[in-house]
């Protein structure tokens, strides 16, 4: 019986201990309840979408002062890099979020953190690393599950499917029933060039990097 009791305050031990321990050195978790925290990243998402990249950047930034690990400040400054062409620089800021993947602390950040790795994914198209661009893409579609940003990885899955030459398993990807959104034509002109009946429309390159496999002028 004393050697039960003794058993039973070790164990108890080592969980207080292994608590404390996670407290002091996991990632704090990043407050998106806090209003002036929401106004930033309104603040940032349209910039980004104005083609306002020096402003985007400023927000971003002030936001990783308070939070170093702000997964949705670091996505949007890899897309900045992304847009002016300076992929390196893009993939050390994706990567950086991407490092906390599978830490206990991120439970909660499953949809900033698949973003990241959509993001990461449409940089991989363009460096033409076709089987990179759709393990990021998978992984996206993991963390992501459903919604307008889960459409978008189909549609990032799809655009390195057709750059590996496999343009039926493409459109096997595409997003099924796509909804009006900011990336509304981008989708859409994809669609048409895998051959689905959809509306001409141009596409909305802001959105990503070229070369796209899919953005190339469709008849």
């Amino acid at each position: 019986m004393r050697r039960s009791v003794q058993l039973f305050e070790l164990l108890t031990l080592i969980v207080l201990i292994s608590m404390a321990a996670y407290w002091k050195f996991a990632p704090r978790r990043e407050n998106h309840d806090n209003s002036e925290y929401l106004q930033m990243r309104s603040a940032a998402q349209a910039a980004w979408q104005e083609g306002r990249d020096d402003k985007c950047l400023q927000i971003c930034q002030e936001m990783l002062s308070r939070e170093p690990g702000e997964l949705f400040a670091l996505r949007y400054v890899g897309q900045v890099h992304l847009r002016r062409g300076q992929l390196a620089e893009a993939e050390r800021w994706f990567d950086r979020g991407i490092a906390r993947d599978g830490n206990f602390a991120e439970m909660f950040s499953a949809q900033r953190l698949g973003s990241l790795y959509r993001e990461r994914a449409r940089l991989k198209v363009a460096q033409k690393k076709w089987e990179e661009a759709l393990k990021d893409a998978a992984r996206a579609k993991e963390l992501l599950s459903w919604g307008e940003d889960y459409e978008l990885a189909q549609d990032v899955e799809a655009c390195a499917l057709a750059g590996a030459g496999r343009r039926e398993e493409a459109k096997e990807a595409m997003p099924s029933d796509w909804r009006e959104g900011p990336s509304h034509s981008l989708v859409l002109h994809h669609r048409r060039s895998l051959g689905f009946q959809t509306p001409a429309t141009a596409a909305n390159v802001t959105w990503h990097l070229q070369p796209c496999p899919l953005c190339q002028p469709v008849k």
